[in-house]
């Protein structure tokens, strides 16, 4: 079987200005991993990184099934891959990623060219279907029950979650071509430098209201020996820096201080440099202290709101208080910091932001923080999505804005209030915006430059 996995679209992220793609799909490239162990043929198709036409790789490859990620951002992209797909070729059209998993029998209404949708984690899930298991056998899919009526469609029921995540390959990189990928001058080595990723957990026990929990609620951990293993696998073959996918690295403490002391006794800490995410309530001098010592070059919060009225709302369970001194602390460690701020949650007022605002400033003069700041977008399958349809915090979509997917950019609103417009909502936005971009920052990805 020859199975084609896509990356639709040439935006990278959910943004309005033009982001240069720093590294391939994890998600495809641990797919495309474990579907090569058991022998059958793969190829990606990156369309954010070549100039090829996918209907030409399309007829050239002539593949069995067509795999495509999609989160909302990219959705539209992905549907005109299943279209395609079917107008040149009998493939199988498997549709996987946050967008579908939260939105299936929508997705499927939209797209009568998806054959199945894969919710959740995909890397079994493929691997049966690929195999020719009986659809009603594999847990976590949605596919159709007739060829004759596209709305016949059969769900079969919660995705099965990986339990032993040390059980997965390494994904295999070696699948992108990765001169296609940005490089970044690296401070540590003096040239440019790929940075890879690397996953060290799955599921999030948080419930922040603006995120979509693909991996589940469940924290699902790979052994500090198991990460060490893939970096100093990677590291084999010419890696030095990784971004770990985790939001929440240090959730075990002790599990991640081992992990660094393994990246330590195995002379690792030498040859590379690492960025991770994590709370700012989960994070010690001790801790911070040995992730730089074991390499790390650079730490991200997601902080999201400088109001403790917003905070609350948007279930951060976290205290203004812990702010400053995690940044602090993280920075006194030799660490650079970046942090995320958004506006725009249910029951912003004009207040709220320019509280979230001098948060921002505040920990941009004193410690030249990167600083991520956005208007939310409202995601299917949130419960932010479900208190803008209710209405709460004095909510609402601006006309034209529910459900259209193609206006996820977090630099035009999506909700506006009975005292916030949404006129002065973008307006108070490109003013924190352009007055931040006026300091001065110590930041990592500044050097970033696409491939020629």
């Amino acid at each position: 079987m020859n199975i084609l996995l896509v990356d639709p679209g040439k935006r990278y992220l959910e943004r309005s200005e033009n982001v240069p793609k720093v590294y391939p799909h994890i998600g495809l490239a641990y797919i495309g991993t474990v579907l090569q162990e058991e022998g059958v043929a793969v190829r990606m198709f990156d369309e954010g990184v070549t100039t090829d036409r996918f209907r030409d790789v399309l007829v050239q490859y002539s593949p069995d099934m067509v795999g495509i990620t999609a989160m909302t951002f990219n959705i539209l992209d992905a549907y005109r891959v299943a279209k395609v797909t079917k107008e040149l070729t009998e493939a199988a059209v498997v549709l996987g990623g946050a967008h579908p998993s939260a939105l299936p029998e929508k997705t499927m209404e939209e797209c009568p060219e998806c054959d199945i949708i894969v919710r959740g984690e995909g890397e079994y899930a493929i691997s049966q279907i690929a195999a020719g298991t009986d659809l009603p056998k594999i847990p976590g899919i949605v596919y159709r029950t007739s060829q004759i009526s596209t709305s016949q469609i059969t769900s079969t029921g919660v995705p099965a979650v990986i339990k032993s995540l040390d059980d997965l390959p390494f994904p295999d990189w070696s699948l992108f071509d990765y001169s296609k990928y940005c490089t970044i001058h690296s401070e540590k080595f003096s040239k440019r430098i790929h940075l890879h990723q690397v996953s060290g957990s799955r599921g999030c026990p948080y419930t922040c209201t603006f995120c979509y929990p693909l991996h589940g609620r469940n924290f699902r951990f790979r052994s500090p020996e198991n990460i060490a293993d893939e970096i100093e696998y990677n590291v084999n073959k010419g890696a030095v820096h990784f971004d770990f996918t985790d939001s929440t690295a240090t959730l075990m403490e002790d599990r991640f201080i081992k992990m660094c002391s393994l990246l330590m006794e195995r002379g690792l800490h030498e040859v590379i440099t690492w960025n991770f995410e994590t709370r700012v309530d989960l994070v010690s001098k001790a801790l911070l202290e040995t992730a730089r010592k074991a390499g790390a070059t650079m730490i991200f919060f997601g902080i999201e709101s400088g109001d403790e009225d917003i905070l609350k709302s948007m279930k951060k369970s976290i205290d203004l208080s812990v702010v400053e001194r995690a940044v602090k602390t993280a920075s006194n460690a030799g660490l650079k910091v970046k942090v995320s701020f958004l506006i725009g949650h249910a029951y912003e007022t004009e207040n709220s932001a320019r509280n979230t605002f001098a948060l921002a400033e505040k920990l941009r003069r004193t410690y030249g923080v990167d600083i991520s700041l956005n208007l939310i977008d409202i995601y299917p399958g949130t419960h932010l999505y479900s208190m803008v349809e209710q209405g709460e915090g004095g909510a609402r979509w601006i006309s034209g804005k529910r459900n259209n997917w193609a206006s996820y950019y977090r630099a035009t609103p999506m909700v506006e209030f009975d005292g916030l417009s949404a006129a002065r909502l973008e307006e108070l936005f490109w003013e924190f915006k352009k007055s931040l971009n006026s300091l001065p920052k110590k930041g990592f990805y500044e050097s970033l430059e696409e491939s020629a």
